[in-house]
Order: structure tokens, then C-alpha cells, then sequence
């Protein structure tokens, strides 16, 4: 039974990593900070706090896209613990392997998503980022 759990679980990242863009790793750089390739160095890091790498980003110019402004939809879980604590530019979170959340910034054309895990704000950290704009509304 457990045996099978993780099985599921395997096939499930491996599907959630074939549905995620591709990144460039910064040449100038022999850490894991990795870099979507159309948008500038916000050094970001795999495994860094979220809550860290958004005061970063914000503090260079990047601002939070309120993706559903107008749609009617409706935060629920781990969404609705963001928005009301002032993340709007959240995008959804789904539980499918854990808790990962989609988040959206924009700097003049240019787009910036970040995906974090976790389920506590406190305990989420980026697992990837791509110049991906949202859809729209």
C-alpha cells in the first residue's frame, strides 16, 4: 500500500516537471542561482525563502500582478492564507504533491512567475521561475 503511495507521488513530480518551462543557468555564477532566460538576474535560489526572495524582488522594481481581480475566483486554503495576509499577486496553490503556489510580477513588458512549495508562508521556498506572464482574465 505504502509502496504504492510513493509511486504515485514519483509520477506525479515527474508529470509536474515535464509541464514546467526550462531555465538558463547564469554562466557567471557557480551556485545554484538559476535565471529564466528573458528576464533579468533577480537572484533568486532554488530552496530560498520566499518571503525573502519576494522583499528582493520587489525591492528591484518587480510588482506583484493581481491575477484574479475580476474573474470571480474564489481563494480557498493556502490561497486564501496569502491574499489575506497581502501576497496578491498569488496565483493558485495546488496540494497535488505537497503545497506549490504560482506567483506573478511584472517590470515594465517584461514577466516574472515564481513557484514555491510549502504550506506555511513562513516554511515556502522557490522551486523555480520563468519569464511566464500570466493568462489572461
Amino acid at each position: 500500500m505504502r509502496q504504492r503511495f510513493v509511486q504515485k507521488l514519483i509520477v506525479a513530480g515527474l508529470a509536474f516537471s515535464l509541464m514546467t518551462p526550462t531555465f538558463s543557468k547564469n554562466a557567471n555564477d557557480s551556485n545554484s542561482v538559476r535565471t529564466a532566460s528573458t528576464t533579468e538576474n533577480v537572484g533568486l535560489k532554488v530552496g530560498e525563502p520566499f518571503t525573502k526572495a519576494r522583499a528582493r524582488i520587489v525591492k528591484l522594481g518587480w510588482k506583484p500582478v493581481r491575477v484574479h481581480r475580476n474573474d470571480g475566483y474564489e481563494f480557498s486554503g493556502t490561497e486564501k492564507i496569502l491574499a489575506e495576509r497581502g501576497f496578491v499577486e498569488v496565483d493558485s496553490c495546488s496540494m497535488d504533491a505537497g503545497v506549490l503556489c504560482i506567483f506573478h510580477y511584472r517590470k515594465a513588458s517584461e514577466c516574472l512567475r515564481v513557484d514555491t512549495k510549502g504550506e506555511q508562508i513562513r516554511y515556502m521556498s522557490v522551486t523555480e521561475w520563468t519569464n511566464a506572464c500570466p493568462e489572461q482574465q
